[in-house]
């Protein structure tokens, strides 16, 4: 895309503004793809684990199952 953002010539105007607008859109979806999507899946695990210490969630997302009594033949 970069020759399109820096091209001369013949219908230089419109393949600026469409390589402009086509490598700007590339390099923030690159950006979002390395930097914030694991950002944000970090982010969400630590809350998750701070909301199954606070509440006592299992893993399963439920509670721990009560013991039943048990009863002697």
């Amino acid at each position: 895309m970069l020759p399109l953002v820096i091209a001369t010539g013949a219908a230089e105007l419109s393949r600026r503004a469409v390589g402009t607008a086509v490598f700007g859109g590339m390099l923030a979806a690159s950006s979002i793809g390395i930097f914030l999507v694991p950002m944000l899946y970090v982010t969400f695990q630590q809350l998750r684990e701070q909301v199954k210490k606070r509440f006592g969630v299992s893993s399963e997302g439920t509670h721990p199952p009560a013991k039943l009594p048990t009863t002697t033949t």
